[in-house]
């Protein structure tokens, strides 16, 4: 068994094979966060698309009949056996639709390459092949797969559709009372107006005949000629109700946010902040596993997960437990967060969790056999007048929240 800690992530794998691909999935969750390289032309795809448009191509000899067959199955060991091998991270990008499409777009490939084979102008029979072969390889690379996105629902929904939102000075959520703003939020995000604005989403990037000129929006206008919205892209939905959701969220996230900065309160206390938060959340889950890229979401997104992985060093359990909501397959016992037990904060009293807690108690349950142990208080030796050589006291002057070093104390006020 090799054990090692990799990007804030605990790795226990079996072989050195195991533990380069454990490693890889850690660089694609990082990559995938980080949105810079998006992984729209996956290779599935590709592999799918090259192994339907072999199926149709015509063999002339025997070692092309072989080859090809080879290709179509899956069983050629070259380019398309690993994609065929996803990870954990990969395999998320794995869509239905986007497979149908691209079988459909393999196939046409597989039709070009077909006349090319048959082309009488091509004597060579192995030049036929290989000229085939070619028009596949370059149809089916990132460039040549960037017409067929355009028309898979997930891209639109990534690149190509926006929301109505409130300019700041319109915002009709920024003057309200914290509980105010709370209640006002929790009206607001209901099932029922969640299902019918995911349906007006799906609906614009369902559209047939999808391609990359987008219609422009006209924002209206109040009685001053003033513009009252501001739109992060080009096609949005007509629903009003996601800008005074995405208002309330504002409001609501940003007091929760002061409440966890809060200098005058200790350690103990920030950390009790930060679990409200956390429930707080949890609430909008699912906009970032829906609407993350819709709602302009994915840089908040990104800084919560930053903040979970220093407040998990920190010692602050509950942050493996929301990162097991988000990425449940980032915390099996192979592969998970890695929490660094702290006398202060770690399985305190105050920071237990209950087995019968709604939001972390099954998660609990789940990881509990591989989070660490309680962390032992810290004791020092001190020699005084006072005091023989067998008294001992416990540290009780670690940096708290307020008092960390400089570095520390800029991340955590993130």
């Amino acid at each position: 068994m090799i054990r090692t800690e990799y990007k804030g992530f605990t790795i226990n794998a079996t072989n050195d094979a195991h533990l380069a691909h454990l490693k890889k999935t850690v660089d694609d969750f990082e990559k995938d966060r980080e949105q810079k390289t998006p992984m729209d032309v996956d290779a599935a795809r590709v592999a799918r698309s090259c192994m339907s448009a072999c199926t149709i191509l015509k063999p002339m000899t025997a070692d092309q009949a072989q080859y090809l067959k080879e290709v179509a199955s899956g069983t050629y060991i070259g380019s398309t056996v690993p994609a065929l091998a996803p990870n954990r991270i990969e395999v998320k990008h794995f869509t239905r639709s986007s497979r149908v499409r691209n079988l459909v777009h393999g196939g046409i490939t597989g039709l070009l390459a077909v006349r090319l084979m048959n082309d009488s102008s091509q004597v060579e029979r192995t030049s036929r092949t290989f000229k085939s072969l070619c028009v596949i390889r370059r149809v089916n690379n990132e460039a040549g797969c960037s017409h067929v996105k355009w028309s898979i629902p997930e891209f639109q929904m990534r690149h190509n559709i926006g929301y109505k939102a409130f300019k700041n000075c319109h915002n009709p959520f920024h003057e309200l009372e914290h509980e105010v703003a709370v209640a006002q939020f929790n009206a607001l995000n209901t099932a029922e107006h969640r299902a019918t604005f995911l349906a007006e989403c799906r609906a614009i990037a369902n559209r047939q005949n999808q391609t990359r000129i987008v219609e422009q929006f006209a924002p209206n206008v109040n009685n001053n000629n003033e513009c009252k919205w501001k739109v992060q892209k080009t096609q949005i939905p007509n629903n009003e109700w996601i800008a005074n959701l995405v208002g309330a969220f504002v409001k609501v996230c940003s007091t929760k946010m002061a409440n966890v900065n809060d200098v005058e309160l200790d350690k103990l206390g920030r950390s009790h902040k930060l679990i409200d938060m956390f429930h707080f959340m949890a609430q909008v889950e699912w906009m970032f596993a829906d609407l993350k890229f819709v709602l302009n979401m994915t840089r908040l997104h990104d800084a919560f997960i930053q903040r979970l992985f220093y407040f998990a060093k920190e010692g602050v359990e509950h942050s493996a437990y929301m990162l097991g909501r988000y990425a449940p397959e980032l915390m099996t016992p192979e592969l998970h967060m890695c929490v660094v037990p702290t006398h202060d904060l770690y399985r305190v009293p105050e920071m237990q969790i209950a087995d019968d807690d709604a939001m972390f108690g099954q998660m609990k349950a789940v990881c509990q056999a591989f989070m660490p142990a309680a962390a032992a208080p810290v004791r020092r030796r001190r020699y005084s007048d006072e005091y023989s050589d067998d008294d001992y006291y416990d540290n009780d002057d670690d940096d708290s929240y307020g008092n960390d070093d400089d570095d520390a104390d800029d991340n955590a006020q993130g």
